[in-house]
């Protein structure tokens, strides 16, 4: 089925937080991961792998119906 009257708003409707988890034994992890996610927020680097990421699975959405 071909859908050819529906358009991308490009605006997000929604947000929702993502949680990752990490087991218990290897809780040592933490602080780095903490001090990592930090610095690339700080820097900007996290947006742009969120836009990439986003613009990945957009694309992949498209591929999938044929647009």
């Amino acid at each position: 089925m071909q859908i050819d009257t529906v358009v991308a708003s490009g605006k997000a409707l929604d947000r929702r937080d993502l949680f990752h988890y990490i087991h218990q034994d290897h809780s040592d992890l933490m602080s780095r991961i903490d001090d990592i996610i930090a610095a690339r927020h700080a820097s900007g680097e996290l947006k742009n792998l969120i836009a990439a990421a986003e613009q990945q699975v957009m694309q992949q959405g498209s591929a999938d119906t044929g647009h």
